[in-house]
């Protein structure tokens, strides 16, 4: 912006966008010489929990129906490392490790008739 003479604020406000994002994007260009957007979203956090994989589907492997809230007291009782279940989750999801509800419990209960009927007096 300043090789044609406007301050990064003055081009900001000449191109509608805050003078936040003309400063990011003239750092950007000036550090890598690239006008590329940068990639949206993305992953950046599973990296941690990959590096256990081997223990975690070894785990899965022998116990198959354990539950995420199980294996994260697992891992912090091995001293692996502190994840939320969530990340347990998503973590399984993309091994392909889901599991589906079974047949009895795919529809809920009508509101309120949880536990056993009212009884009749």
């Amino acid at each position: 912006m300043k090789e044609e003479g406007l301050s990064r604020r003055a081009a900001a406000d000449r191109m509608r966008v805050s003078a936040a994002s003309a400063v990011r994007w003239t750092k950007e260009y000036e550090t890598s010489g690239s006008l590329r957007a940068k990639r949206l979203g993305g992953d950046r956090r599973s990296r941690r929990i990959e590096e256990h994989a081997g223990y975690i589907l070894g785990v899965v492997k022998r116990q198959p129906d354990i539950t995420a809230k199980e294996l994260r007291e697992r891992l912090i009782n091995n001293g692996t490392g502190t994840f939320s279940t969530s990340v347990i989750w998503r973590f399984l999801a993309r091994k392909g490790l889901t599991y589906k509800k079974d047949w009895t419990r795919r529809r809920a209960a009508p509101r309120g008739c949880e536990g056993e009927p009212p009884a009749v007096v």
